[in-house]
Formats: C-alpha cells, structure tokens, sequence
C-alpha cells in the first residue's frame, strides 16, 4: 500500500556484494506482508530473487521477529505471520548478480517493514538503513561494509537520511575487526559533510526517527492503543520503550496533525484523523471530553481565507457525531452541541472559546526566597525563546494567507481576530480557562492599537493591508507579533520577579541580593564585595536584568569565535 512517497511495509535498505577494495553498495527494499500462516508453527514465509541463508532465517525468526512479538503484545495487538521478500535493484540486476542475504545488515529494515505491516504505519521512501539487532531487547550492533553502504546511498539523490549502528557507543565491531572500524568512523564523518547520517544503538532511537507522529496517532486509533490507561509504564528494554513511545502522547500528536492538516488545506486528512477519532470512542462506548470545544477552538484560530476557501464542511460526519453523543454524560451535553455546530461549520461570534496564556510559571519553586542563579536562568535568552519566542515565532510562520492584501474593515478584522487566537493557541496549548469570541476581538484590537499607536493607530494598518503597501496584510501582521511578543515578554518577566519576591517582603530581597553578590563576587571590585545588601534591595530587578543582558551578549560573541 503506497501512501504517498510512503510505504506500508517495505523499507530501503543498502546491501554490499563482492570483497574487500571491490565491494559494491546496492540500494535494495525489504517488503513484508502480514499474511495467514501456511504450516503450523511456520510464520516466515521468504520470496523474491534475493536468496537468504538459513543462518540468517533463523535470525530473523528468532531475534527480530521476537522483537515485533514483544512491541505488539505491550501494545495488547496478536502477533503475525509474515512473507518477506527483498527486491534486487540497481546495480545486482544490472550486472545479473542474484544477492545472497548471509549476514544480519539487514535486521533493522526488516524490522521496520514487519512493524509498518502489523501496525499498518507507512515509511518514508527516502530512508535507508542498515543494522544487526542483536537481541531480543532491541540493542543494535554494527555491521561490516559501511563504507561501501555510504558510497551507494550518497550515488543516489532520493535518500534523505541514513540510518547506521552507532559505532562510537558499540566496541564489538572495533574488537572483532579494528581496521574495519576506524574505516567505518571514517567514511561516516566524511559522509556527514554532504549528506544526514544518524547513528542508534536501539530500536527505540530507530522507531522516532522513521514513523511520523500523525501516523503513529492515526494507527493508535484504528488498533485501538490510543489511550495508555491499564497499559504498563516499566520500561526493561528498548522494545518496552518503543511500545511506550507508540501509546503514550497520543491525545497531543492527534491535536498537532489535525491543526497542522487544516492549516495545510488537507481536508481529506483532517476527515480521516477525525473519523478515526469518533470511531475509536464509540468502539468503546465513551464520549471524548470536550471534543467539541477543542476542535471550536482550533477552527477558529484559522486563518479566515483557510477555512473558508480550503475547508469542506461537515469534517465529521453527522451518524458518526449522533454516535458519539449517544455516549454522553450529563456534564458533556453542551459539548455536543457545540461539536455538532464545529462539525459542520456553524460559526457565530458567541460560540468560541479561546485558551488564555498562561498565568502562573509552571516551574517556580517553592521558595520564596529562591537563588539569584534561578531567576537569571529563567529569564536568561535561551529561556525565553524557549518559553516565548518559539511558539510565538512557530504561530506566525504557520499562519497561511492566500494573498497579501484584504478587501475590508470587516475582512481585516477577522483576519485579525483569527490571528491573534492563534497566537494564543500555540503559546498556551495546555491552558484550561476559555475565552469568548468578543473577548479575543477586543484584546485583538486592542493589540494593534498599541502596535501602531505610533503610525496613525489602526488606520495605518487598515490601508497598508488593503492597498498591499510595505508588505500588506502579512507585514501588518508581523508587525502584531513582535509587538505580541515584546509585551508577553515583559509580562513573563515581571511575572518571575513577582513570584521570586513579594514588593513587600524587604527581608527577601534584601537575602536575595546576598546571594546574588555572593554569585557575582568573582566578577565585582573590592569596594562593591564590602557592601552591605541592603544598599541594593530596591533596585534588585534592574541588577538581574542588567547581568542577565550582558551574561547573554558575552554568549553571542563566544558563538561567533
């Protein structure tokens, strides 16, 4: 099954032919199916002109295949049978050579094909891989031929990634044969100058760099381990973290594809994450909490030209919904009414319910009288990128207008609106409180009063965003966020000087810049050091952000050095 440049079940990989300075790299693919079993206590089932050896069978069958057992039975899903058969391409059938698969190179990419089959994830056609499991917890180990592997994967301009043994955490390659691995390590730091290379030592590191997080959430939901509730947490081995990695996370993958998917206009998608959805809650007779709200929400942090253009309504289908609502208790009914309103596209200027930003820093501790080194961290410049700049700067990038200019006032302000709820939805996902329609609107204006009170206010930016000048609508827009972003900044800030010390608690602060001059004393003249602490309580937030400011422009010289 093709889906798009992904496959369901079949995996590239790059074998070597021939010895020493005359072996030749060939991109291959392993293809598996689940198929029903044939003889009792047979479940492999090898085809395809590429012969395998009994060694490396039995391999398989013992090691990798107990690895795929292991994932799926902590995911509570049956094992299966499997036919697998690897292609001969390129330069083996050119020459008429038929490969033989004598060794274990080809473990990792038969264990990514057996997993795509029984989980139903495709994988993506630009990523090779070559590895030996060498057990049934999912430790991989090196392989010979590396340099030769890297030689045909960079002759080939599909491949996007290669993945490889990590040769510098395993030693049992270096103990076996030093020579071939100093090569290895070699060819792999040249190769990484023009082309991405990842090294894993488990099937754990594996599994997150091949199956995308949509997938993984759209495969959860049909096999039913979306929800993680009675599933066991202990984690003994890579395959019990690959298990865990698939069932854990779920409800926020499903939430990131479906606005990444309406914000790509790709509807058809977000109907199919959607069914799924309702089809794995009615299975199991329950009402998905606040579904209705959350998917409000998101609609309305779209742009307005997204979802009036690009989005067919209803998203999901009514009997499915009716299902749905069926499982409803009394404290979800007036969700369902607005699931059915979001469902179909019914928007009216009362029915949004918008996150706030979060109030409270999540990580400040208990102490009142917290570190000087605390605070600084956390209002130091990779924190707040971290914290602000980030999200903010990701909201605005994903913000797709159809064009650069807007027809009206009333165009412009929904435009606007939309925008700013989606600045809000991606700095403060997790938030609970809920905010109205005519609540954004207000803030929203508000918003670009302030960033355009030096510029005629809003009219400047209502006829820059009609007439297109100086960049349109998007620029007006940019405009919003950096001064979003300046103001949610201060606002953080402010919000940790408070939380570290009360204006009313002198004692405080007066022990926190004994601290900080404590901290600092390496960095101070004699004079300062022999202050008393109290000459610099008042201006203790000012102090901070000064050396907070410098530590982080000596920061950004030592990175250009």
């Amino acid at each position: 099954m093709v889906e798009g440049k992904k496959k369901i079940g079949s995996a590239k990989t790059v074998l070597v032919f021939g010895q020493g300075k005359r072996q030749t790299g060939v991109i291959s693919s392993v293809v598996v199916r689940v198929i029903q079993p044939t003889k009792p206590g047979k479940r492999l089932r090898f085809t395809g002109p590429t012969t395998v050896s009994d060694l490396a069978k039995r391999h398989i069958e013992e090691t990798v295949m107990v690895n795929v057992d292991r994932i799926l039975e902590a995911l509570q899903l049956p094992g299966h049978n499997y036919e697998i058969s690897i292609t001969n391409l390129s330069a083996a059938s050119a020459h008429d050579i038929g490969l033989n698969i004598s060794g274990f190179s080809a473990d990792l990419p038969i264990q990514l094909a057996m997993l795509s089959a029984a989980l139903q994830l495709p994988i993506p056609g630009d990523i090779v891989t070559t590895g030996h499991i060498a057990s049934v917890a999912g430790n991989i180990t090196a392989v010979k031929a590396i340099p030769a592997k890297i030689e045909a994967v960079m002759a080939d301009d599909s491949v996007r990634l290669f993945i490889c043994p990590n040769l510098n955490q395993d030693k049992s390659l270096k103990t076996l044969s030093p020579g071939e691995h100093q090569r290895s390590l070699e060819a792999i730091m040249a190769a990484k100058n023009t082309m991405r290379i990842r090294q894993v030592l488990a099937v754990s590191e594996l599994i997150k760099l091949v199956f995308a997080e949509e997938d993984i959430v759209l495969a959860s939901l049909r096999l039913g381990f979306y929800d993680p509730i009675g599933r066991p947490t202990e984690s003994n081995s890579s395959t019990d973290e690959v298990a865990q990695y698939f069932y854990q996370g779920n409800s926020q993958r499903f939430w990131v594809a479906l606005e990444r998917f309406l914000l790509s206009g790709n509807v058809d998608k977000v109907k199919e994450l959607l069914e799924s959805f309702a089809r794995y809650h009615n299975a199991r007779q329950q009402y998905a909490s606040l579904l209705g709200q959350k998917l409000q929400q998101l609609l309305y942090s779209l742009p307005p030209a997204t979802r009036r253009l690009t989005i067919t309504f209803p998203l999901l289908d009514t009997s499915l919904c009716i299902r749905l609502s069926q499982f409803a208790q009394e404290h979800d009914y007036e969700d369902v009414c607005v699931l059915f309103e979001a469902a179909h596209g019914r928007f009216t200027a009362t029915e949004s319910m918008i996150p706030e930003p979060t109030t409270k820093n999540q990580s400040q501790p208990e102490n009142d009288s917290r570190p000087f080194n605390t605070v600084t961290a956390m209002i130091s410049e990779p924190a707040l990128a971290q914290k602000l700049h980030i999200p903010i700067d990701s909201a605005c990038g994903s913000f797709i207008l159809k064009k650069s200019t807007v027809a009206s006032w009333e165009q412009f302000e929904k435009t606007l609106v939309a925008f700013y709820i989606h600045l809000q939805r991606h700095l403060s996902p997790h938030a609970i409180e809920l905010l109205d329609h005519q609540e954004a609107k207000t803030k929203a204006l508000a918003l670009l009063e302030r960033t355009f009170r030096n510029h005629n206010g809003r009219q400047q930016a209502v006829v820059q965003a009609i007439d297109g000048t100086h960049g349109g609508i998007k620029s007006v827009l940019d405009a919003v966020t950096e001064q979003f972003k300046s103001e949610q900044q201060a606002d953080y800030i402010q919000r940790i000087f408070t939380d570290a010390l009360s204006p009313l608690d002198w004692d405080g602060r007066v022990a926190f810049m004994r601290a900080a001059l404590q901290r600092l004393a390496p960095f101070l003249p004699e004079e300062i050091k022999t202050q008393p602490p109290e000459r610099f309580a008042h201006d203790y937030e000012v102090i901070v952000q000064t050396f907070v400011q410098s530590f982080d422009k000596v920061n950004q010289l030592l990175r250009t050095l």
